[in-house]
């Protein structure tokens, strides 16, 4: 049971692990989608400006400022981002936030259930095996890590191997005396049953040696 629960324990843990790290990727590709989205929507406005600037003339009124002089006007990028391509960033930034809170709810999830796992296997080796894991009053508990599990339960199996052959042994030698025990039996109840038959020729041997 103990060797059960060490598995599934660690099975959590890898799970818990890998989810964490799937989470790790997700808030990588959500930050790259927020500065590809950033970046687009940064280089359309400044197009916009440009397209903008291309319309003033020294001494008209500027649409949103009303300057008549225009001594530094924006310049028109040469590779403009297309609204439809912002509009694709803006989604993919979208997508890429969901799917970062989507792997941190898994991770969360993956976690607490490693944390059962471990409560679960601190429980089971307590009380399996109270020798080894159960910290005295007043004392602080047995840092329980999968190392020391192995260790444990290689000794402990080492142990019982050791218990089981002895036990065989034992077993072999107590099947040998129990048949000669049997077969002392048979003689103790044969010898009984020729008894009366040997006691019969010593009373006539008796006679004989009289007469």
């Amino acid at each position: 049971k103990l060797e059960q629960s060490l598995t599934d324990c660690q099975r959590r843990a890898a799970a818990a692990k890998a989810a964490q790290e799937q989470y790790r990727q997700a808030a990588a590709r959500q930050t790259e989608a927020h500065t590809a989205r950033d970046g687009l929507e940064r280089a359309f406005l400044d197009a916009q400006a440009g397209l903008l600037a291309q319309t003033l003339e020294e001494g008209t009124p500027c649409p949103v400022c009303g300057s008549t002089h225009h001594p530094a006007k924006a310049l028109l990028p040469r590779t403009a981002p297309t609204q439809t391509q912002v509009n694709a960033a803006k989604r993919a930034a979208t997508e890429a936030d969901a799917a970062a809170q989507e792997a941190s709810a898994a991770a969360r999830a993956a976690l607490t259930r490693e944390q059962e796992g471990r409560a679960r296997l601190r429980q089971d080796a307590e009380a399996l095996l109270p020798e080894r894991f159960a910290a005295p009053e007043g004392k602080p508990p047995v840092q329980l890590t999968f190392a020391l599990m192995n260790t444990v339960l290689s000794e402990e199996t080492a142990a019982l191997q050791a218990a089981r052959t002895d036990c065989t042994a034992s077993l072999r030698q107590a099947g040998a005396d129990c048949q000669r025990k049997a077969q002392l039996e048979a003689d103790r109840q044969a010898h009984t049953r020729q008894r009366p038959a040997l006691e019969q020729q010593v009373q006539e041997a008796d006679r004989t040696a009289a007469a």
